[in-house]
C-alpha cells in the first residue's frame, strides 16, 4: 500500500532544498528548473496533508504535477553535484506515487 506520508514528506525534503549551483546575476535554465520543481513539490505536499486520499480526479490533476516535476528533475538533476537528497527524496515520492495511481 501506497505511503502518503512517505509522498508528503519527500516532497516537503524537495521544498526545502537549498539550491546547488554557481551564484550568477541571471538565474540559469537548471536553477529555473530546480524553483520550479520546489514550488510544485511544495504545492502537491499541500494538497496531500489536507487531503491524503485525492479523488480519481484529484489524481489525475496531481499525476500532471508529478509529470512536470520529473521534467525539472531532469533539467537540474544532471547539471548539478551535490543533489542526492533531491535525487533521493524524488525517488521515493515517484516510487509511492506510482503506487498510489496503481491503486496498491
Amino acid at each position: 500500500m501506497a505511503d502518503i506520508q512517505l509522498i508528503i514528506s519527500s516532497l516537503r525534503t524537495i521544498a526545502n532544498a537549498v539550491y546547488q549551483g554557481p551564484a550568477s546575476s541571471r538565474k540559469t535554465l537548471a536553477h529555473e528548473a530546480f524553483d520550479r520543481l520546489q514550488g510544485s513539490a511544495k504545492q502537491v505536499a499541500d494538497i496531500l496533508t489536507q487531503n491524503p486520499q485525492p479523488t480519481s480526479d484529484q489524481k489525475e490533476n496531481l499525476q500532471a504535477q508529478f509529470n512536470t516535476m520529473q521534467s525539472n528533475v531532469e533539467a537540474y538533476v544532471p547539471k548539478r553535484t551535490g543533489v542526492e537528497d533531491i535525487i533521493s527524496a524524488w525517488n521515493k515520492a515517484k516510487f509511492e506515487w506510482d503506487l498510489l495511481v496503481a491503486g496498491k
